[in-house]
C-alpha cells in the first residue's frame, strides 16, 4: 500500500512520513469521531423540552450555529496567531491540544451528570451553553488542528520530499475519517454520548504524545518561519486581482458555490433524520450520524484511490471541471421532481439526500479539490498566494454562511425548505456550471501559451 500511494519516496524519509500519516490520522479521525458528536448533542441532548425549549428546537437553531460558527473560528485563529511567534511550533499542539481536551472533558462530565440525575439537575442555560460549547469547539478543533500540522509538516519538509509524501499523509486522513466515524457505533453499548467524549479527549491526548515522540525521534532546528503577506494588504491584492480578472473569479465560483448547496442539503438530511421514526432518541440519532461518517469517508476514500487519476487523464481537466456540476443538477432535479410529485415520504426524502450527499462528499475531496487546485498552476505567485488564500478561507466561509442562511429562512417550513431551498440550490448550480465551462476554456488557453 506503502509503495502504491508513495512509490518514488525516498527510502530514508519513508518513516517519518509515515509517522506523520499516523498523527494525521489521529487528528481526523478524532475530529470526525467528536464531530458526529456534536450535532446529537446539539439536535437531542442540549435544549430539551422539559425544561421548557419548543420540540425541535435544536434542529431550528443548527443554521444560526453554523452561521456564527466561523466567527468562533477566527477568534481563535487570530489567539493561535499570537501565539505561533511565541513557541515552537510542535508546542503549539500541547497548549490547543490540552485546551480542547480540558473543553471536551467539561462537556463530557456535564452530560455524565444529565445522564445520572436528569436535565432538571444540569439547568436549562448550563445544558445549553454545553451544547453551543460543544459545537463550537469542535468546529475550531478541525479548523485548527489540521492549520497546525500541516505548517509544522511543511516546516520540516523540502519540496523534493512534500510530493512523494504527501499523497499518502492525505490517505492517512481519508482511513481516520472512516475510522473516527465507524468509533461512533459504540454508544449504544456504552449507553450514550457522554463517554464518547472521554474517549475523544484520550485520542487527543494521543496526538500530543505522537507529536512529543516525533521531534524526539526526528529532531529539527528551530527556524523562524517568515509570514506570508496575508494581512490586511495582501487580503486587499487578493480580492483586487479576483473581481479584475474573470478566471480569477471562475475559480473563485467552482471553489465555494458547490459548498452553498451542500450546507442546504446538508441540513435538510439531518431534518428528515431528526423527525424519522427510524432513528429516535440520543442514541439512534448517534447512529444515524454513524452510518452518514462511515458511508460518506468511504466513497470519498475510493474516488481518490481509484477514479481521480484515471478521470484527469481520461477526460483532462476541461471535462473533470464539468462532472460534479452535472452530477449535483442531475441529482438535486430528481429531489425536486419527487418533492413536487411525490408522497413526501420522510423516509424517501432522508435516504436521497443522504445518497445525494454522500456522493458530493466524494466527488469534493476526491475530484473536485484536486482539479481546482490544477487551475492555479499557470497563475502568478501573488495569485497562489493571495488571491488563492482569500478564497479559501474568507470564500469558503462566507459560502457556508450564505447556505446557513438560506436554510435558516425556511427552517420553521420543511416542504419549503425541500423544494424552494433547492431550486435555490440549483439557481448556484447553474451559475458554478457556467464558470467551470468558461474557467476550463481559459485554462485550456493558458496552458498552450506557457
Amino acid at each position: 500500500m506503502l509503495k502504491f500511494l508513495s512509490p518514488d519516496l525516498p527510502e530514508s524519509e519513508r518513516k517519518k512520513f509515515v509517522f506523520l500519516t499516523f498523527i494525521f490520522f489521529l487528528i481526523v479521525g478524532s475530529y470526525w469521531f467528536i464531530g458526529l458528536l456534536k450535532d446529537t448533542v446539539f439536535f437531542k441532548l442540549a435544549f430539551p423540552t422539559t425544561l421548557g425549549w419548543p420540540e425541535g428546537y435544536g434542529r431550528l437553531m443548527l443554521p444560526t450555529a453554523k452561521f456564527w460558527s466561523p466567527f468562533f473560528i477566527v477568534t481563535i485563529v487570530l489567539i493561535y496567531s499570537k501565539i505561533v511567534d511565541l513557541v515552537r511550533r510542535h508546542q503549539l499542539f500541547y497548549i490547543f491540544g490540552t485546551l480542547f481536551i480540558c473543553i471536551f472533558a467539561f462537556v463530557g462530565i456535564i452530560l455524565f451528570l444529565r445522564s445520572i440525575n436528569g436535565n432538571e439537575f444540569i439547568g436549562k442555560n448550563l445544558l445549553a451553553f454545553t451544547g453551543w460549547l460543544a459545537f463550537f469547539s469542535t468546529e475550531a478543533f478541525g479548523s485548527l488542528m489540521t492549520a497546525m500540522f500541516w505548517s509544522f509538516v511543511i516546516s520540516i519538509s523540502d519540496v523534493n520530499t512534500a510530493k512523494f509524501g504527501f499523497p499518502l499523509i492525505v490517505s492517512g486522513a481519508q482511513v481516520g475519517s472512516i475510522t473516527g466515524s465507524a468509533c461512533t457505533i459504540i454508544a449504544s453499548q456504552l449507553g450514550g454520548v457522554w463517554p464518547l467524549y472521554f474517549v475523544g479527549c484520550f485520542f487527543i491526548s494521543l496526538i500530543i504524545l505522537a507529536i512529543s515522540f516525533f521531534v524526539k525521534k526526528y529532531p529539527t532546528k528551530h527556524i523562524a518561519t517568515p509570514k506570508k503577506d496575508l494581512g490586511f494588504a495582501g487580503i486587499v491584492e487578493g480580492i483586487r486581482l479576483l473581481i479584475t480578472t474573470p478566471y480569477l473569479l471562475g475559480i473563485f465560483v467552482i471553489s465555494t458555490f458547490y459548498e452553498v448547496s451542500i450546507a442546504v442539503i446538508d441540513y435538510q438530511m439531518r431534518v428528515q433524520a431528526d423527525i424519522s421514526t427510524s432513528f429516535q432518541g440520543e442514541l439512534g440519532f448517534s447512529f444515524f450520524q454513524t452510518i452518514y461518517g462511515v458511508t460518506a469517508n468511504s466513497c470519498a476514500l475510493i474516488i481518490a484511490l481509484f477514479a481521480t487519476r484515471y478521470l484527469l487523464k481520461r477526460f483532462g481537466t476541461r471535462l473533470c471541471l464539468l462532472i460534479y456540476p452535472s452530477y449535483f443538477a442531475i441529482s438535486l432535479t430528481a429531489l425536486l421532481i419527487y418533492v413536487y410529485f411525490g408522497s413526501f415520504s420522510t423516509t424517501v426524502l432522508l435516504w436521497l439526500t443522504f445518497t445525494i450527499l454522500v456522493i458530493a462528499k466524494g466527488l469534493t475531496y476526491g475530484l473536485n479539490n484536486p482539479t481546482k487546485e490544477i487551475l492555479y498552476i499557470p497563475t502568478s505567485k501573488d495569485v497562489q498566494f493571495k488571491t488563492k488564500g482569500f478564497t479559501d478561507t474568507f470564500g469558503s466561509r462566507a459560502a457556508l454562511m450564505t447556505g446557513a442562511s438560506i436554510s435558516n429562512k425556511f427552517k420553521d417550513n420543511i416542504p419549503k425548505l425541500m423544494s424552494v431551498g433547492t431550486v435555490i440550490c440549483l439557481g448556484f448550480v447553474g451559475f458554478w456550471a457556467l464558470a467551470a465551462i468558461y474557467v476550463g476554456h481559459k485554462y485550456h488557453e493558458l496552458r498552450k501559451k506557457s
